[in-house]
């Protein structure tokens, strides 16, 4: 079988690409592609040529070039997207590569396709759009592929409900975010980590103070008024990128609480079976918290946050259609 390929074409150039019957990408200062032997050397020269860009976009377009020349083979299959008109236009490849400046001077790196459908996105899949709009250039997976070619038949139906495809797309994002905003918090120090919990704290209609000395292992104690007159009174451990806590660190937690007091246990790394059982048991009542139930919290009150903890987490909202 034959590859397919999605190739992210200027708009400009796309519709001159449809009606020449061709692939064109540019950079014609780079001359013929076919004297850089690979997405590295292709790289290098773009950097000369645009040093003011980052190196993400000089990934997209060296990994656009390199696909162009080395990677397409007569027969295959392409896609190129018309933002204007939201549709996938697919084509499959008559010709080698060629560069021909004379031909079109902006866009001299070419290659003969025969176009034979266009396909308006709207009927796709939740998950097929997904996956092309998240790629520039690059192979498409044969399922992606298959659902394209088989609406071009007019014999593809979507077998998925829209409302449950995409909340299930939903959800994979959200984990994604969630997994990012954990490592995000992992790369903090262990003060950094403090001052995020403090605030956090505070955030939950506490006030924070500084540990008294003695109390050796506190990182935060919080009351509703700041004197630690009116109940509770929390006190807080903090253990970041320290392992697993174990039940005898848990109790020196434990240790430090009196009557009347509560105890929070934040551990970046989790906590084991025994640190589990001892918190259930205490005559104080602990609340165990790792990293999934810090992000947990980070998110219900991240807007209250002080402003210099947000640049610590720095978070945007993403709007996401409603069910």
């Amino acid at each position: 079988m034959n590859q397919a390929w999605k190739i992210e074409v200027e708009a400009r150039a796309l519709y001159e690409a449809l009606r020449r019957g061709v692939i064109a990408l540019g950079w014609p200062k780079l001359g013929d592609l076919r004297a850089y032997p690979d997405e590295k050397a292709i790289k290098i020269k773009l950097s000369e040529y645009t040093p003011q860009h980052k190196e993400s976009m000089l990934d997209t377009w060296a990994s656009a070039l390199k696909t162009l020349t080395h990677d397409i083979k007569v027969g295959d299959a392409v896609v190129v997207y018309d933002h204007k008109t939201r549709q996938y236009w697919l084509g499959h490849v008559t010709g080698g590569y060629s560069y021909d400046p004379l031909e079109c001077e902006e866009w001299p790196n070419l290659r003969q396709v025969q176009w034979y459908a266009q396909i308006p996105r709207s009927q796709l899949s939740v998950k097929a759009r997904n996956a092309l709009g998240a790629v520039q250039s690059c192979q498409l997976r044969q399922e992606i592929w298959q659902q394209l070619d088989s609406l071009s038949r007019g014999d593809f139906q979507p077998g998925e409900q829209e409302a449950q495809s995409i909340l299930s797309a939903r959800q994979d994002m959200e984990t994604q975010a969630r997994e990012l905003i954990a490592d995000r918090i992992d790369c903090l120090s262990e003060a950094q980590i403090i001052q995020l919990v403090a605030g956090l704290v505070r955030a939950m209609g506490f006030v924070t103070k500084q540990p008294h000395p003695s109390n050796s292992g506190l990182a935060v104690e919080a009351s509703l008024d700041g004197l630690g007159l009116h109940p509770p009174h929390v006190k807080v451990r903090v253990e970041h990128r320290q392992g697993v806590v174990n039940g005898e660190v848990l109790r020196e937690l434990l240790d430090c609480l009196k009557a009347g007091d509560k105890g929070i246990f934040v551990s970046t790394c989790g906590f084991n079976q025994e640190a589990t059982y001892e918190a259930e048991r205490a005559d104080h009542l602990v609340a165990l918290m790792d990293m999934d139930q810090l992000v947990d919290i980070l998110l219900v009150h991240y807007e209250s946050l002080d402003l210099e903890l947000k640049s610590m987490i720095p978070l945007t909202r993403i709007y996401w259609p409603a069910s």
